[in-house]
């Protein structure tokens, strides 16, 4: 039977070190030789304690396993104890399994459609991190239906090299206000929130840009570009949702997604009854971006702000999301079109990470989400709009941008089953990172990528 760790603890207590009495008949084993192996026993239980202890990545604590076993390879003549501790160290390092694993297989999308889109990609095991701010327990309630998963993102063409813009599309200055509202509320850039618990949301510019992809490289469901304009000023979060936000409302409301969320383990997507928005795979903290919830749980958080404040809470359309997410650019990247440079502002697959599609030429310091605000803003001062999770906005799938509405409202169809993820994941490769990727699911799919950010009407 294996012991628990504080019986192993007392174990070790057990086995006390032999007095000088016992050693009497030792011959060559002098006291000098004893006391030099006594303290290298203290030397072998505090080395033990402080590795059971590490907190880190799979493999870091595998190789201070190994470590440990041959720093202390040696046999104590006089005590038996080193022999318990290393049969333990050896359990503790075969337990202990290995991040790098191969690309996963795809896995079919949960309705077959004609033409193809980037996807997002799996999630790895999770490294430890510190402890922020508990996250309160929740109530529990019903569990939906089954929900399928988001495949690993597929490989995309790589982009063509950029052609020079005569007239880049800047953002025209905001509307006046109207309604009584004061002009200064609504400054460009500004920012406020509503309450406590409100997030803290952005005020972006009227303008026009164009929607969709760019370079004319990527997929269809980008296509055509889209002039849109956008006439009134709007709010957006400067931050997508938090967990701790999120907990707010559950206490609130007593809104408790159930477990059941879809999470990468072992090479194959799995829907794990014991994963949720408050242990979804990784260390979660009230900092980190709110994950394993579906559209109707973003959407009824955006209504308990709504009625809490009586402001027009709600997510944003695809297309408000795109010219945010641009900030007045037309490259790939609000950025600019270099790899090296994601890692500034987005958290994607890395060289924090194992996977084969990983971005070569940068590390962003984080292998799993990043806690909301941990990297640069874009020009409006939004973070994340490219990476960490994937957002839900307000508009039905479509299989192209076809018809979008020019004037920026979200593109509603009769009994939509499907809604719009937009900005990528954490693990996303560089070549989908990008402003324009878009990808459909249904809204009742809750998964470890997924999260949102909220929008506010400013003038109705």
């Amino acid at each position: 039977m294996r012991l628990g760790f504080f019986a192993f603890l007392c174990m070790i207590a057990a086995l006390s070190w032999p007095g000088t009495a016992a050693g009497q008949g030792d011959g060559d084993k002098t006291e000098a030789a004893r006391a030099k192996w006594q303290r290298h026993q203290g030397e072998m239980n505090s080395a033990f304690l402080a590795t059971r202890i590490l907190r880190g990545p799979p493999q870091a604590r595998r190789a201070a396993w190994g470590k440990f076993l041959r720093d202390f390879a040696v046999e104590n003549p006089f005590s038996k104890t080193d022999n318990a501790l290393r049969a333990e160290a050896k359990r503790m390092r075969a337990k202990i399994k290995d991040l790098a694993k191969p690309a996963p297989p795809a896995v079919p999308p949960p309705q077959a459609r004609p033409k193809p889109r980037p996807e997002p990609e799996p999630v790895p095991e999770p490294e430890a991190e510190p402890e922020r701010e508990v996250i309160p327990e929740p109530q529990p309630e019903a569990k939906p239906g089954p929900e399928p998963g988001l495949e690993p993102e597929p490989e995309l063409e790589p982009e063509p090299e950029p052609k020079p813009v005569k007239d880049p599309v800047k953002p025209a200055p905001a509307s006046p206000p109207s309604d009584g509202q004061a002009g200064s509320d609504f400054e460009a850039g500004s920012t406020f929130k509503d309450c406590e618990a409100c997030p803290e949301m952005v005020v972006i510019p009227a303008g026009s840009f164009r929607m969709g992809d760019l370079t004319g490289n990527g997929p269809d469901s980008e296509s055509p570009p889209s002039k849109i304009t956008l006439r009134q000023p709007f709010a957006l979060g400067k931050y997508e949702v938090s967990a701790g936000q999120f907990a707010k409302f559950v206490v609130a409301t007593g809104h408790n997604p159930p477990g059941g969320c879809w999470t990468y383990e072992e090479g194959e997507w799995e829907k794990d009854k014991g994963k949720s928005w408050r242990s979804p795979g990784f260390p979660q903290t009230a900092s980190n971006p709110l994950v394993c919830i579906n559209w109707a749980d973003a959407t009824a958080f955006a209504a308990w702000l709504a009625k809490e404040t009586g402001k027009p809470y709600r997510l944003p359309t695809e297309a408000e999301w795109e010219y945010a997410a641009r900030a007045g650019t037309e490259s790939i990247h609000h950025f600019g079109q270099a790899a090296k440079d994601i890692c500034d502002f987005a958290n994607g697959a890395d060289l924090s990470t194992k996977f084969e599609w990983r971005n070569q030429a940068c590390d962003d310091n984080w292998s799993d989400v990043a806690p909301i605000g941990s990297l640069k803003e874009n020009p409006f001062g939004l973070h994340d709009t490219i990476g960490n999770v994937w957002e839900w906005v307000e508009d039905c799938w479509s299989d192209s941008h076809a018809g979008t509405p020019a004037d920026g409202s979200a593109r509603r169809t009769d009994g939509c089953q499907e809604h719009v993820l937009r900005g990528g994941s954490w693990l996303g490769r560089p070549r989908n990172l990008r402003s324009a990727s878009r990808i459909g699911r249904s809204a009742t799919n809750r998964n470890h990528s997924i999260g949102f950010r909220l929008a506010r009407t400013l003038i109705p």
